[in-house]
Formats: C-alpha cells, sequence, structure tokens
C-alpha cells in the first residue's frame, strides 16, 4: 500500500481557511466535535418560508412542498 504524504499548509492557506470558517460561522473547534447538531430540511424550510415575501413564496413554495420519495414507493 502506498502513502501518500500531503505537503504541509502555508500560513496562507491556514489565514485563508480560518477566515472562510469565520465569516461562515464556524470554528475550527466544530470540525472535531462528535455529535455536532444539523439542520433537517423539514427544520430549515418552515424557517426559510417564514423569511420570503408573499410574491416568492407564490414562485417557490412548490418546490419547497416537494418530498423525497424513494423508489418504489
Amino acid at each position: 500500500m502506498t502513502t501518500r504524504i500531503q505537503p504541509a499548509a502555508t500560513a496562507e492557506t491556514v489565514a485563508a481557511a480560518r477566515l472562510l470558517l469565520t465569516q461562515m460561522g464556524i470554528s475550527p473547534a466544530d470540525l472535531v466535535t462528535v455529535g455536532a447538531a444539523v439542520l433537517t430540511f423539514g427544520e430549515v424550510i418552515p424557517k426559510v418560508r417564514a423569511r420570503l415575501s408573499a410574491g416568492t413564496l407564490r414562485t417557490y413554495n412548490t418546490h419547497l412542498e416537494r418530498r423525497i420519495v424513494s423508489p418504489g414507493t
């Protein structure tokens, strides 16, 4: 088996990654925390709907109503 050695990240790369994480509201600890909560589609969509204007909701509500259906069901 061959093991690939990844080159060390440069200081600039680490700084860029930290900046991006900060802008996304993610801490480095969030990346290694076990059991970090991830919202489900059903939890997010009501929040999205609440923020949409009536016209936008009329346009996109059909997409927000779609349910994922497994093949054969």
